[in-house]
């Protein structure tokens, strides 16, 4: 898949419990950066499981962590 298709595939936001070390960085700016890199090779983690699994056994990714997932949690809303 082309960083273009991947880009258009992700319509929907990704799940709340989704990190990459990306989103530590203390440039706010930097931080958003590194969300919408299209076909980035960032190591992604579910806070959920502490691992690259989430609690429903797949894999986790930007373009994967959807609300078509079991565990999917909408960002900002609750725990």
């Amino acid at each position: 898949m082309s960083p273009q298709d991947e880009a258009k595939t992700q319509d929907a936001p990704m799940c709340a419990e989704l990190r990459c070390k990306g989103m530590y960085i203390s440039n706010s700016a930097a931080a958003e950066d590194a969300m919408i890199i299209p076909g980035d090779t960032t190591h992604w983690w579910c806070e959920g499981t502490q691992g690259p699994i989430g609690p429903d056994k797949d894999w986790v990714h930007k373009s994967a962590c959807t609300p078509s997932r079991s565990c999917y949690r909408r960002p900002g809303g609750p725990a």
